[in-house]
């Protein structure tokens, strides 16, 4: 069972020249390249945060804080649970304290990003945002897919505005999905069997 693991693994990690990049990330790099890029950049993770993505719990988030384009944001670097493989790179810029901020810093990074990538789809949605604390209703979003595993979403929601950016390698996020699916079964053990 371990050697078809170790062989679909190597199936699934992604040729280097395929990987997505943001400032000094790559995709498809393991947890301790990571750990040791950001100790020589001098750059200081949260490494202990335990963070809510998609209604789970994901501990194979480290984070830190950046400014990009004048606005402090969080970078989320999101890892395959086993095998510890960077496969995603979230950016948040939240609370943004008007629309006019939201609204320019989305067409700011729209244009960055429509410089580099070929863009796929633009996607408008209604309906309601929740967090650990609060639930907003009414809330609308625009969301613009690049080809490649690239997009960028602005909430709105009342007079707040919430800026979104996501790089994820959608071949190791397979692999993760793979990955949690296995560990459900290794802890069921022999009763998942019946």
């Amino acid at each position: 069972m371990k050697k078809i693991i170790l062989i679909m693994v190597m199936i699934l990690l992604p040729v280097q020249g395929n990987a997505l990049e943001f400032d000094i990330w790559k995709t498809g790099v393991t947890k301790n390249k990571v750990i040791d890029t950001a100790k020589r950049e001098k750059i200081e993770l949260n490494t202990h945060a335990k963070v809510s993505r998609g209604g789970g719990v994901a501990s194979n988030e480290i984070h830190y804080s950046s400014s990009l384009f004048q606005e402090e944001a969080k970078v989320s670097l999101v890892f395959t649970k086993k095998s510890n493989v960077l496969y995603g790179i979230i950016i948040d810029w939240r609370d943004l304290e008007s629309t006019e901020r939201g609204a320019a810093l989305y067409e700011k990074i729209g244009k960055t990003l429509g410089g580099k990538y070929i863009k796929d789809e633009e996607v408008a949605g209604k309906g309601i945002i929740r967090n650990k604390k609060e639930i907003f209703k009414d809330c609308t979003t625009t969301t613009t897919k690049y080809k490649g595993g690239i997009s960028t979403t602005l909430f709105r929601c009342n007079e707040k505005r919430f800026v979104n950016v996501s790089y994820i390698d959608s071949k190791l996020e397979q692999q993760n999905i793979f990955e949690e699916k296995n560990a459900v079964k290794e802890r069921n053990g022999d009763s998942g069997k019946f």
